[in-house]
């Protein structure tokens, strides 16, 4: 990976991805589906590239800040510094999204994008959710205009959240709905399972389960969810031991004294943080997982 990147990086330099860093960032595309970090990077590496394409010199010679920031990345990327990473990628003012190459994406991980924006609406999007949860995935595909809107509404949705909290204070953990249960679903069967999206799916309908039991919201916006989730198509079987998600939260960083700290909605655009989540409510949920995967394995 480090080799196609220093290969796209010195194309961005050159003004532009040449025919071999074209392939390589499409493929790097479709590698970022199952990595946080590197779709993290694949977003940023977006803005360099529109940058050099509209001839963006920066100081006389010294290359564009945004190429520097991309530098920044790689580097922090090349060796294994996730957090450095990440704290170079919050020096960008602005991203590109080129929907053209949604169009070479096999439809599992269009999808698995899908659940992600079906995630914004949950936590502070309605009218994005209700498009969602009655939207045909093979007739959105082809419906340019629509993708656009999803996908602006989505990243306005995440700016507004990350604008207001850039040194993840507190508001920014919203952005994780679905993710507790999400990565432990990821690591537990060794990243091979599912596509990040899709387990953050499971992880938003076991959220949703969670909040019902506790009390925060109420069946009708819970069921909601589930089904909203469900309806973008077949997701990959659930079939874990509860007991064992539960140790891998337990041991995640973001856990704090043995608090697990959920995103848990109260209605369809409105979530709260909550750390009072008993563990075996937690096990309920992925055994209610377990039930509902039981005929949804592709």
């Amino acid at each position: 990976m480090a080799k196609a990147l220093d290969t796209m990086t010195a194309d961005i330099a050159a003004g532009g991805l040449g025919e071999e860093g074209d392939r390589l960032f499409h493929e790097a595309v479709t590698a970022a589906a199952r990595s946080p970090l590197l779709a993290d990077f694949m977003a940023a590496l977006a803005v360099p590239i529109a940058e050099t394409r509209r001839s963006s010199l920066g100081e006389p010679g010294r290359p564009p800040r945004s190429l520097q920031a991309h530098q920044r990345i790689l580097e922090a990327i090349q060796r294994g510094d996730g957090p450095g990473a990440r704290q170079a990628m919050r020096r960008h003012v602005k991203m590109v999204a080129d929907v053209g190459l949604l169009r070479g994406l096999p439809e599992r991980e269009f999808r698995a994008g899908l659940y992600e924006s079906v995630k914004c609406g949950v936590i502070g999007d309605r009218e994005l959710f209700e498009f969602l949860e009655k939207a045909d995935v093979k007739q959105l595909r082809r419906n340019r205009e629509k993708i656009e809107w999803v996908i602006a509404q989505s990243v306005k949705l995440k700016a507004k959240v990350v604008s207001s909290d850039e040194r993840e204070g507190g508001l920014r953990r919203v952005l994780n709905f679905g993710h507790t249960i999400g990565h432990a679903l990821e690591a537990e069967t060794n990243y091979r399972h599912f596509l990040h999206g899709e387990a953050v799916a499971w992880g938003m309908i076991a959220a949703a389960h969670i909040a019902e039991a506790v009390g925060r919201i109420d069946q009708r916006d819970a069921t909601r969810i589930r089904d909203a989730v469900l309806n973008l198509g077949p997701l990959p079987k659930v079939d874990v031991r509860s007991r064992s998600v539960l140790r891998l939260i337990l041991s995640d960083k973001k856990t704090r004294g043995g608090v697990v700290h959920f995103i848990l909605p109260k209605t369809i655009g409105n979530v709260e943080i909550a750390n009072d989540v008993p563990g075996e409510v937690i096990c309920e949920a992925v055994e209610e997982l377990r039930r509902l995967s039981s005929g949804a394995e592709e």
